[in-house]
């Protein structure tokens, strides 16, 4: 038996209890901390090895021992870095095409999935691809106009702008040296998507 002495009220007493009963006591706290810093050494130690970021750069003294010819693997093995291609990349990122050819009606489908908000619209002389937003105000609109020209000058495909009834702006596009859609609109498409426009249409009202 072991003593424990209390304090209930100010008043001291004396209370006999079970020794196993301290032991274990005891011994949970001391597996409790030895887990918590444990856990605290592996964070470190996996900080130190891999960075914030779970990699590094190799320290220069790692450099000149030429650690890289002693890593153990098959001799004679390729190690490639593959460049992604520009098919790859994503539309937005994707530069027009200086000579581009028209898109199927099927390629076209699987291409309007990529960019939101566009719908493909047949105008004179063949399909566009079209955009319609809902903007607060005239100078809402033209700020928008102004927007997407910079954006549609440095892909070097214009679309077709209107402002309608003042709080409207429609944008088509189409490539005229075809007559028809190509994978330049909906590059173009992609590119003005990536526009901030948030403080340009009108906030949806909340009812209390």
């Amino acid at each position: 038996m072991a003593t424990q002495v209390l304090c209930s009220s100010g008043n001291w007493q004396m209370k006999k209890l079970p020794i196993h009963s301290i032991v274990n006591k005891a011994s949970r706290s001391r597996n409790l901390a030895l887990k918590n810093k444990n856990k605290g050494a592996l964070k470190w130690v996996t900080r130190a090895i891999l960075g914030d970021f779970g990699a590094r750069d190799p320290f220069p003294a790692e450099l000149e021992s030429e650690f890289g010819e002693k890593v153990v693997g098959n001799f004679g093995t390729d190690h490639k870095i593959l460049i992604p291609s520009v098919a790859a990349l994503s539309l937005a990122d994707r530069p027009c095409d200086p000579n581009p050819s028209g898109v199927s009606h099927e390629e076209a489908t699987a291409l309007l999935r990529k960019v939101v908000g566009w719908r493909i619209v047949e105008g004179d002389g063949g399909p566009r691809l079209e955009c319609l937003w809902k903007v607060k105000s005239f100078s809402a609109g033209m700020e928008l106009f102004r927007r997407i020209a910079p954006v549609a000058e440095a892909a070097k495909h214009h679309p077709d702008l209107h402002l309608e009834g003042g709080n409207s702006v429609r944008a088509q596009l189409w490539t005229h040296s075809i007559g028809g859609l190509s994978i330049n609109d909906f590059i173009a498409a992609a590119k003005i998507d990536r526009i901030k426009i948030s403080d340009l249409i009108p906030r949806k009202r909340v009812w209390a």
